[in-house]
């Protein structure tokens, strides 16, 4: 009987460092894969963090470059530059996904009185496509930056009538107030 005993208490004791053993593994398991969707996460916001900053740049860059081959195509400008000031930068609007939920009580007690309670409760989560096996926030809108200010120098600046024609195109391009726009000779 003692010896049926003690195999016994090996057979458990076997046992129950096999169990701590599975749930240690399955521990590891869990971190493991939690750990790796925070880190998804942050690397999406990331990305859209990085491709708001690239985009603001190619657009400013474009515009610019645009602005300078028009003016130094007009009559007596010549060879031209030009600097453009922002606001802010590109904004983008995701898309979202949104669960609202109401819930109505109603309760009466034993007076007659009636109480009415509404709960209402909103739950909004972005919306995610893929695009070459990563995943981001599909845009419902994005917001190009506000002109503030533009300088020309341009090697005919010197004319009254080029200047002239120089701030009409710039402000016809960027729809801000002439006084905003600074013309200078080379």
């Amino acid at each position: 009987m003692d010896n049926l005993l003690s195999k016994w208490k090996e057979g458990s004791s076997k046992k129950q460092i096999e169990n701590v053993v599975i749930f240690i593994i399955l521990l590891i398991i869990v971190i493991i894969v939690i750990n790796s969707l925070f880190s998804e996460e942050k690397n999406v916001t990331q990305k859209i963090e990085s491709q708001e900053i690239i985009n603001n740049t190619v657009n400013s860059d474009e515009l610019e470059s645009k602005l300078q081959k028009i003016l130094s195509s007009i009559n007596g400008v010549g060879n031209v530059e030009v600097m453009i000031s922002y606001s802010n930068t590109v904004t983008q609007i995701p898309m979202f996904n949104t669960k609202e939920n109401t819930t109505t009580i109603e309760e009466q007690d034993v007076n007659g009185g009636k109480r009415k309670t509404e709960e209402i409760s909103n739950e909004q989560s972005i919306i995610f496509e893929e695009k070459n096996s990563t995943k981001i926030p599909a845009l419902k809108q994005t917001m190009m930056p506000e002109v503030i200010g533009v300088i020309v120098v341009a090697e005919g600046a010197n004319n009254q009538v080029v200047k002239e024609n120089i701030k009409n195109a710039v402000q016809a391009v960027v729809n801000i107030a002439s006084h905003h726009i600074q013309v200078f000779a080379k």
